[in-house]
């Protein structure tokens, strides 16, 4: 397989376990977190304070559009900052309980609660993240199987997310709700 095709199917891969909160146009979200990621890997560039100062404001927006197409009513700056913490853990291969944590600190943030549900989904995404970045760490190339594996845990984890904003979207008093305010 050449280099090219490769790469596009990894970047077919990255857009197929991506995660934006279910929305109804996730190109408008995924713009934004592009951007982040493409100044993250300018990472060596600049301190720390000046990557998140940088990175931030991306992922402020790429929130702000989540909170825009769904019912959620969240603090767009406190996810963006819990995301962009999130994203440095993944690259400096901090423990699978720290980003553990920081994902479901994003959910909490999000979605108002943290349910069994929402626990699950964020045990599995946890080991998506961890799992593909030891996969593409190694020598080798990433396998159909590994490709399909991969693609199987975050259709679970978006099962597991969608089945809890189905029944969160019926409850009139739940927390975190948009009711138009």
């Amino acid at each position: 397989m050449s280099p090219e095709s490769y790469a596009e199917k990894i970047l077919i891969l990255e857009k197929d376990i991506a995660y934006f909160f279910g929305v109804g146009q996730p190109e408008f979200v995924a713009r934004h977190y592009i951007e982040a990621i493409k100044l993250l890997e300018k990472r060596n560039e600049m301190n720390a304070q000046e990557l998140k100062k940088r990175i931030v404001p991306h992922l402020e927006a790429a929130y702000a559009e989540v909170k825009e197409q769904t019912c959620f009513n969240f603090d767009v700056l406190k996810a963006a900052s819990l995301e962009f913490d999130l994203l440095i853990a993944n690259i400096e291969h901090e423990s699978f309980e720290k980003e553990y944590a920081l994902l479901l600190s994003i959910y909490n943030e999000v979605f108002g609660t943290i349910t069994q549900k929402i626990q699950s989904a964020a045990l599995l995404r946890t080991f998506l993240y961890k799992y593909k970045n030891h996969l593409m760490s190694s020598a080798e190339l990433l396998s159909d199987d590994d490709i399909v594996f991969l693609r199987l845990i975050a259709e679970r984890t978006e099962i597991e997310l969608e089945a809890f904003k189905s029944n969160f979207n019926t409850q009139d008093s739940s927390p975190g709700v948009n009711k138009g305010s």
